[in-house]
Order: C-alpha cells, then sequence, then structure tokens
C-alpha cells in the first residue's frame, strides 16, 4: 500500500516533488486486511510444499484467521506434527490437552499459552473457554444473564439481549432459537422499540430471563471420532410454532 507526500507548498505552477512510502509489513484496519492476512499465510505454508507436504496440507486447511487448531491421534503424531508446524511458521501460545505432550513442549522450548504458566484450566479459544485439564468447553453466558438481569421488557432490549450471545458451534441453539423466535413474534406484532411486551410475549420473555443453567452448561471436546463408519445425518425445519431438529445415526 503506497503513500504520496510532497515536500513543496502546493502551486499550480510547479511539479511537485513526491516522496512514495509503503508499508513492509501486513497491513491492519483496513478493508483488505483479512485477505492479506490469509494471503500472507498461504504464501508462507506453500514454500514448504516438497519438504513437508504432509504438514503443508494440514496447515492450509487447519487454521482459523491466525489460530491453529489440529487433532492427533497419537503423542507421537502430535508432537512430530507440532515440530514441523513451529518449523514452517513460528507459532506462538501453544496448548493441548495432553499434560505429557504439554511437558514436552516445555522441554523443546515451545511458546506455550501464558495460562499454562499462570496454572490456570481454562483458556479462551475462538470465543470460547476450553478447559484443558478435563477437556470440555463452554460458551460465555455471564455478560448475557448479566444484562437480562436487569429486568427490561422491551423490543429494544430483548433485541440487544440477542446481539450479547456468541455461539459459533451452536452449543445452546435450544436457548438463542427461542431467543430469536421471540424476536419475530415482536416483528410481527407490530410494536415500537419502547412499548411495553404484550403479555403473551412478556411472559415467554420472563421464562427465558431466568435461565441461570446456561452457566453450568459443558460440552466435551470430541473433535476426533474414532468410529470409523459412522453417519450422521441431520435435517432441520424453518420454525411454525415449533422449531424441531432431526439427528440419526
Amino acid at each position: 500500500m503506497p503513500f504520496d507526500f510532497s515536500d513543496d507548498e502546493p502551486c499550480v505552477h510547479k511539479k511537485p516533488k513526491l516522496q512514495v512510502y509503503r508499508f513492509n509489513r501486513v497491513n491492519f484496519g483496513v478493508s483488505s486486511s483479512p485477505f492479506l492476512l490469509a494471503a500472507t499465510i498461504r504464501h508462507h505454508i506453500e514454500e514448504y510444499k516438497h519438504e513437508f507436504p504432509d504438514t503443508e496440507e494440514l496447515l492450509d486447511r487447519s487454521f482459523y484467521v491466525d489460530d491453529l487448531i489440529y487433532c492427533g491421534k497419537e503423542f507421537e503424531e502430535a508432537l512430530q506434527t507440532s515440530r514441523r508446524a513451529k518449523y514452517v511458521m513460528d507459532l506462538r501460545k501453544w496448548i493441548t490437552n495432553d499434560a505429557n505432550l504439554m511437558e514436552q513442549w516445555k522441554k523443546e522450548k515451545f511458546d506455550v499459552h501464558e495460562t499454562v504458566s499462570l496454572g490456570a484450566n481454562e483458556i479462551k479459544i475462538l470465543g470460547l473457554s476450553w478447559n484443558t485439564h478435563e477437556d470440555y468447553s463452554t460458551t460465555d453466558t455471564k455478560s448475557l444473564l448479566e444484562f437480562v438481569s436487569l429486568d427490561k421488557n422491551t423490543k429494544r432490549f430483548i433485541l440487544q439481549a440477542v446481539g450479547k450471545i456468541f455461539d459459533p458451534l451452536g452449543l445452546i441453539s435450544p436457548f438463542t432459537v427461542r431467543m430469536k423466535c421471540l424476536l419475530q413474534d415482536l416483528w410481527r406484532e407490530d410494536i415500537k422499540w419502547d412499548d411495553p411486551l404484550p403479555t403473551h410475549i412478556e411472559k415467554e420473555w420472563k421464562k427465558m430471563r431466568g435461565v441461570r443453567i446456561l452457566e453450568l452448561f459443558k460440552a466435551l471436546m470430541l473433535l476426533l471420532c474414532q468410529e470409523k463408519n459412522l453417519l450422521v445425518k441431520s435435517g432441520y425445519t424453518d420454525r411454525f410454532h415449533y422449531l424441531w431438529q432431526q439427528k440419526s445415526r
């Protein structure tokens, strides 16, 4: 991305002396930044396509923004993959649910996640909390539950509450879907932003507001399925009065 600057005062009769400056780093904060990040990472990974073809392929399909997510079947496989990944790119903040692998990383001077040094078991990963000791993930519902405890019954407030939900894996879909269905009902009623809620909607909203059980929800991180012949079929429908899902194996 070049920038042009002139050393002279603006003058219509004189051609300005321009100096051109260019970034020599990947620029962030502009509309092209996501592409620049992805293209730069891919460029460096492809340089090792012939030296480590398997690792190059794994890295190419296992990055989410600038985070590498990988699951190995065995200790040695995970260790060798991490060594090659570190050789290809100087990755930082390594974390694993395997205590033996973590100890080996420390011996080999891997840059482990700072929470490991502090003795904490939970870290943030892609917007979720991951407990590496017990190997489960949770969604951060604390801010949502604190917000809804303000006890406001307006269309504007419910929309703000829905906006506080971040659940990329759909772990709390039974709750979030009900919230969004409630929004549909609000739009059908055609009420103003700060008008009192109709009685039937207010009743449903109060039920959802008191769902403290979300704080207890935990999802096991079963990232790798050992079953060879497993077929999962899911079907979804739009919502009329109820929303349903079918899942078979």
